[in-house]
């Protein structure tokens, strides 16, 4: 993006908001992938509670959510749930 002389302050503004959004995109993603996973591992032991979690994620979906994006905060928890049907096959 930048040489070693100027660093990030040489860049424009719009390649420091590109930089920017693919930072906080590619953090987003690490972190919804390792809870997808976290959910497939939990629901592989025998003592889990697998439609006790299940609920509990469906409930989180009408919790308020103050400054985020309903439609996208929705997908994500039905992304959780899928992880779930998935591993119950």
């Amino acid at each position: 993006m930048s040489d070693n002389k100027g660093g990030i302050s040489m860049l424009t503004l719009d390649q420091r908001l590109a930089a920017l959004e693919s930072a906080v995109s590619t953090t987003a993603t690490a972190h919804t992938n390792a809870i997808a996973s976290i959910i497939t591992a939990i629901c592989n032991l025998p003592e889990t509670d697998v439609s006790q979690l299940e609920k509990d994620l469906t409930e989180l979906k009408s919790l308020p959510t103050q400054g985020v994006e309903p439609t996208l905060y929705g997908n994500l928890i039905d992304l959780f749930i899928s992880r779930i049907e998935h591993a119950r096959k």
